[in-house]
Formats: structure tokens, sequence, C-alpha cells
């Protein structure tokens, strides 16, 4: 074999394996978290109306750790184009218009609980507590329904996570633009992420807001 296909095929195998490496880092060493696409509405212990989201591990051989979680409102702020005039050195005169047309979009934070968590224990399907799935909660209803029935705006849920053996972070997002999303119930204990509808809090919800009976007046003898 000459000594150009030997510099070819340790080049090719250099290659292959920096693929490999690359392919386990991002499949065993990277975690995995599963986000609801629906928020389910529903009354706490205290009697408070609670919007939920559930979040799930995904990994069956490593926890995730040093996680943070966000909830924004998104409101498109639309700008109006620019006209940029310049001109080329040594061309005395030339000049050129370019129009640009951009988008912002205005973020107002939501609270939530938990706002961060040390770990989220490897998923478990033998584990009858499923320590791997959890629900963040936001008791902010007015400002989520509220933008989720504005088409313009959209809620954004966000996840940060990192791996516990390599280090590696990565961010999970949903979005939720719609009303809907919400579901008036809760999510199934286990490893399913979606939600079930609930008829007991579509009739509570009813009754919180049903306005109280006028005072009878009072007659005189």
């Amino acid at each position: 074999m000459s000594a150009l296909g030997s510099v070819a095929i340790g080049i090719a195998s250099g290659l292959v394996a920096s693929l490999l490496f690359l392919a386990a880092l991002r499949i065993f060493l990277t975690p995995k978290i599963l986000i609801s696409e629906q928020i389910v509405h529903r009354f706490n212990r205290r009697d408070e109306e609670v919007y939920r989201i559930k979040v799930l591990n995904d990994r069956r051989w490593s926890e995730a750790v040093k996680l943070t979680f966000e909830l924004v409102s998104l409101t498109p702020l639309s700008v109006p184009a620019v006209t940029i005039k310049g001109h080329r050195r040594f061309f005395v005169g030339w000049r050129r218009t370019i129009k640009l047309d951009s988008h912002k979009q205005e973020r107002s934070q939501l609270p939530l609980r938990p706002t961060e968590m040390v770990s989220i224990p490897r998923k478990n399907l033998n584990d009858a507590s499923t320590p791997y799935a959890f629900r963040v909660t936001t008791p902010d209803i007015g400002m989520v329904r509220s933008a989720l029935q504005d088409e313009h705006q959209t809620i954004r849920f966000r996840v940060y996570a990192e791996h516990p053996w390599s280090g590696r972070g990565r961010v999970f997002e949903q979005d939720f633009s719609t009303e809907g999303a919400i579901v008036d119930g809760d999510f199934p204990v286990g490893p399913s992420l979606v939600a079930f509808a609930d008829s007991h809090v579509a009739s509570h919800k009813q009754r919180r807001r049903r306005p109280a009976a006028p005072p009878v007046p009072e007659t005189e003898p």
C-alpha cells in the first residue's frame, strides 16, 4: 500500500472515530428532558387556581442535574423598516440603500414554582412513585389565559439541564400559543405527558366564578 493510501485510511479512520464519539456523546452523555404539550388547570389543596406543566427525565441510565425553569409571555413588537445609506471608499458619490425589516419580542416573566432543582432521578418504569416526572406550577392564572387568548402572544416554558457525568448542558423549550392547550384536569401518574379532563375541576371553576346572589332586603314590620 502506498504512503498516500495509508494517509487517506488514517484520515478516514479518524473522522469515523470522531463521528462515533460525537454520536455517543449526544446519545448517552447529554440530558433529555420531555415537556408536556398541554397545561393543566386545577385547584390546589388551598383551593387556589393554578396552572401546571409536566416535566420528565427520559434518560434511563442517568439523572439530570442543575435544572432551571423559566416561564415567559412573548409579545411580538414590529419595528419599522430602516434605511441605511453609505458610500464605498474611493468612489465618490456612490451610495447604496438597504432596507432592514426586523421583529423583536417583549418578554414578560411569569411566576413559577419551583424555579430550579438540584437533580431529577433517572427514568425507572419499575418505580411506582415516578420521581423522574414532576409538575411545575404557576399561580398567575390571568396572565397565562389572557396571553393564550391573544393570537399574537405565546407562552414559552424553558428548561435547562446538565448531564452529571459529562457536564454537557442543553436547553429544552415548549411553546403554547392557543387557549386549547389548557385542560381542566390533571396529568396521569407515570411517564405519560397527555393530560386528561376532569369534570370536577370544570364544575368547581364554574361555581367559583358564578356571581353571588344579591342580598335580600329586609322588610319592615
